[in-house]
């Protein structure tokens, strides 16, 4: 092993399943990582970057899979030298977590529901690091606050259920950042996250990086985190390394075809200047999807005439039990007087940080959380007095694309079952029919006809993500309100994806309502962008207006955070977030303030506050 390496992969192989013709996920990879080096790892959903990182965990095994041929020699802290792939369940045990540590592609299914944040921190740091549990306790406090987790020390106390998809993935950052390993293995871990937390999480890899001379094996789809983070790149395609080279070489001057397709998926902020609707991506090769082909032309929004969906006074708050009899003292609130409405063929793009109330304004809106609304109506029905039965047959026309596809898929379900679900219960299709639509919305999303009989165990992160598009797709809904829907998935595919959302809303009207934190793709979607922040709307307005002239201060943050897929800007300047993290919660009977939305241009609010024009940090609670 070379003097200068932490982890060398030589060969490696990796197969699922037994019998006469076994998937085989990884062919012969060779990879190596440097002492302090960040090394990428880039490829389509299903290409063998997560596989190949669980070998390193040796947790493959796990997931039914088996390391056939190949070492992964590591380095250990006393300078021993050790072959994963040849250790027993109980060594590898030992070497997780104190010499190298993962964050996981899906924090849902990596935490514990049964356990507390704090509790499973300080778990980690116990076992790890032989600290006692007050050590452990203040250990894990400072670890939440440093991946900037509002009000951490209440949120130590609650269950992974009780927190928002990017909240969550926070909290695993902080369980691997807190052991302080060697090798950092992370998979997809700004996935869930808006890009202003993205921002600070990268530079905080980037420091422990330098203090502690920590490798890190990023696995990502996001070519700006790349650009932002990466060392070297190897490119991945179907089990094998295609490509591999300096992060510049790469990126200027690729070599392997698919690296170039890639590249050209990519979106960049800024691209859609001086339009007004929305574009569909630019997708070379084999694998662009039917829809991208054959465009419909696109349908003119009335917007003099009624709103498909209309909400006034929106308000969702949780409470939170306190003590030993559960006593309600603080409430988070979630969405506070939220207005919008949308109009039939449009797409509005909902952004803002994990957290904001982003997902929960769409849960509000489709009744699966109790809300509060002084007007919620969609095509004509009031929503708030329907009854649970009439409730369930107007659910066919408004679908949810939920933010994590493997808790919203039925393990013991197919996946064309899952698909063909939602139509057979509204009596849409015979069986025969329906699943014949579900093959059919496979294939639209990219996936195959025979991925129907398959488990969603069997897919990867971004693979479920489409077949969750394509559930949502079946029932011919009119409203889709699309939570991170193409947060997992790798460019080339969330390309084809998004030109497939396109096609359909161009082809039969469906209005979108598209929440990411991916500035790049609501500005290529969208045709008008509201802004949240801590439950409220700080910005909204057409997407040209906002995204070219934004003018609260969070929406110029949001925008100076957003990682450029060039390396030569690595070092450019941004707008630094300090100070302490404004909290959504706050005590009974002591709500937030309510911004005063003031129109700046046609069409075009802000939200202005009495204290100042910053955005609103409310009081801890």
């Amino acid at each position: 092993m070379d003097a200068e390496h932490l982890l060398e992969i030589r060969n490696l192989n990796v197969c699922f399943g037994h019998g006469e013709s076994p998937l085989q996920a990884v062919r012969g990879l060779d990879l190596d990582v440097k002492r302090g080096e960040t090394v990428a790892v880039v490829g389509e959903s299903g290409s063998g970057k997560s596989v190949s990182a669980l070998s390193v965990m040796r947790l493959v095994e796990f997931g039914g899979g088996r390391i056939t041929d190949g070492t992964i020699a590591f380095r250990k802290r006393d300078g021993g030298i050790v072959d994963m792939s040849r250790l027993d369940p109980e060594q590898a045990r030992l070497m997780r977590g104190n010499e190298m540590a993962m964050i996981f592609q899906e924090p849902m299914t990596s935490l514990n529901p049964v356990f507390t944040i704090g509790d499973q921190i300080i778990e980690a740091i116990v076992t790890h690091q032989k600290k006692s549990r007050p050590e452990a306790a203040a250990i894990a406090l400072d670890t939440l606050n440093r991946v900037r987790i509002p009000d951490a020390a209440q949120v130590m106390k609650r269950h992974p259920h009780q927190l928002s998809g990017g909240m969550r993935q926070r909290v695993m950052i902080a369980i691997a950042l807190s052991c302080r390993p060697q090798l950092l293995i992370a998979d997809e871990p700004t996935t869930a996250l808006d890009v202003t937390i993205q921002a600070q999480i990268l530079r905080l890899i980037r420091e422990l990086q330098d203090q502690q001379d920590m490798s890190v094996l990023f696995i990502t789809h996001d070519m700006g985190v790349v650009a932002e983070m990466a060392d070297r790149v190897v490119v991945m395609f179907r089990g094998e390394k295609v490509e591999e080279g300096d992060v510049e070489t790469i990126f200027h001057a690729p070599k392997h075809a698919y690296t170039r397709s890639l590249l050209k998926a990519v979106p960049h902020l800024g691209a859609m200047k001086g339009t007004d609707d929305p574009t569909p991506f630019p997708v070379p090769g084999e694998n662009e999807a039917p829809a991208a082909r054959a465009e419909a032309p696109a349908r003119p929004i009335d917007y003099a005439a009624e709103p498909l969906l209309s909400v006034r006074g929106l308000t969702t708050r949780f409470d939170i039990g306190e003590g030993l009899f559960g006593r309600v003292r603080k409430r988070v609130h979630a969405v506070e007087h939220l207005d919008l409405d949308i109009w039939p063929g449009e797409t509005l793009g909902l952004v803002g940080e994990s957290g904001c109330g982003k997902s929960t304004t769409g849960r509000s809106i489709l009744r699966l959380v109790e809300a509060q609304a002084a007007k919620l109506e969609f095509d004509g029905e009031d929503l708030t007095k329907l009854s649970r039965q009439d409730l369930q047959k107007l659910r066919r026309k408004i679908q949810f694309v939920f933010q994590d596809p493997y808790a919203s898929l039925n393990p013991r379900l197919t996946v064309g079952y899952s698909i063909s679900e939602p139509m057979l219960l509204h009596g849409m299709e015979n069986k025969r029919s329906a699943f014949d639509k579900s093959v059919w919305l496979l294939e639209q999303v990219g996936l195959k006809a025979e991925h129907a009989s398959r488990y969603p165990h069997a897919f990867s992160g971004g693979q479920r993500q489409r077949i969750a598009i394509a559930r949502a797709l079946g029932t011919d809904p009119k409203l889709v309100i699309a939570d991170e829907a193409v947060s997992a998935l790798d460019v080339s595919v969330q390309a084809q994806v998004i030109n497939l959302l396109m096609d359909l809303q161009r082809r039969f009207g469906l209005a979108y309502i598209f929440i990411s934190h991916d500035m790049a793709v609501v500005e290529r979607i969208s045709h008008r962008v509201a802004v949240m922040y801590l439950g409220q709307i700080v910005e909204t307005g057409p997407r040209r207006a906002v995204f070219e002239d934004p003018r609260h201060p969070y929406t110029q943050r949001l925008m100076a955070a957003a990682p450029v897929p060039d390396p030569t800007m690595r070092e450019r300047n941004r707008m630094p977030i300090t100070g302490e993290v404004p909290s959504p919660v706050h005590p009974v009977g002591r709500p937030p303030a309510i911004n005063e939305m003031i129109e700046v241009a046609a069409g075009h609010y802000i939200a202005r506050r009495p204290e100042a024009d910053e955005p609103p940090a409310d009081r801890a609670a």
